[in-house]
């Protein structure tokens, strides 16, 4: 009996570091991406006139780094640490919608489907974490001497929790990559204006966000728990990063309409509407 306690403690001590690693790690991608990019938030977002991209870019950029911050001091609970979460997942899938609805023309039906799965995503999230907090149980000393939290039991749904947010993202994922298929088949020889290189951008940062929340999944679902907060802190790392640098792309793009000669493109629109029109589109939406 002795020799399981010990060896519990043992993988709970391995769990604690393998966390703690990975949380610095996922930090300082945090951290390290913030430091590069500055001089374009400076640029591209707090030099320009406020409005939707702007608010929404300071919100989740510096919610997120808050986050992320709280989290390493280890002043924090599961609730905030969940909730703080899914608030700044939700805000770059709203970013991520944004996108998706401007490169397809502004459509309606686009539209409905992308509202439809983000309510219904959001709707399941929301219960799964107001079912699992209602049940859920947990320690900070379980380990003598050493103040960390441990889930006790498992609630019945906690595990799904990732599971509406990968569905969601694979179809955004589904559609972004459905639209730019001919820009992924082009020559490598091949002239690439500034629309395209912001829509290729576009797409790693699409699929950056897609591994994480797909690994995450995963590893809720089938692997041990504490392996499973491993790749929380990247998902949102991930998530901020890489939305953050898509409202700068697009910023850039929008700002720098004047300095580039824009020619006509089949990249954004399958009825080969002018890059002029992307950018009219982009102006109304105030972004």
């Amino acid at each position: 009996m002795d020799a399981q306690i010990q060896a519990l403690f043992l993988h709970l001590l391995q769990s604690i570091q393998s966390i703690r690693f990975s949380a610095i790690g996922s930090a300082t991608v945090l951290f390290y991406d913030h430091l590069i990019t500055f001089d374009d938030e400076i640029e591209f977002i707090w030099r320009k006139d406020w409005s939707i991209l702007k608010g929404v870019f300071i919100f989740h950029r510096y919610l997120g780094l808050t986050c992320l911050i709280i989290g390493l001091c280890g002043v924090f609970w599961i609730q905030w640490e969940m909730w703080g979460y899914s608030t700044v997942v939700v805000t770059a899938e709203l970013v991520l919608l944004l996108w998706i609805f401007v490169i397809y023309n502004r459509n309606r039906v686009i539209l409905l489907v992308l509202a439809v799965s983000f309510m219904a995503q959001l709707i399941s999230v929301v219960a799964i974490l107001a079912q699992s907090f209602s049940q859920i149980k947990i320690s900070a000393n379980l380990l003598p001497g050493l103040e960390f939290c441990f889930l006790i039991n498992e609630p019945q749904f906690f595990y799904w929790y990732w599971l509406p947010i990968l569905v969601y993202n694979t179809i955004i994922l589904g559609l972004f990559v459905y639209k730019g298929r001919h820009a992924f088949l082009r020559s490598k020889n091949a002239h690439v204006n500034l629309l395209n290189d912001v829509y290729r951008k576009s797409f790693i940062n699409f699929f950056a966000i897609f591994i994480a929340y797909l690994l995450c999944c995963v590893l809720w679902l089938t692997g041990d728990f504490s392996l499973g907060q491993i790749p929380i802190g990247f998902a949102l790392s991930f998530s901020i990063t890489n939305s953050t640098r898509l409202l700068i792309n697009i910023r850039h793009a929008y700002y720098a309409r004047e300095e580039v000669d824009i020619q006509p493109t089949r990249l954004i629109y399958a009825n080969q509407a002018p890059a002029e029109e992307w950018l009219f589109e982009l102006r109304n939406l105030r972004i």
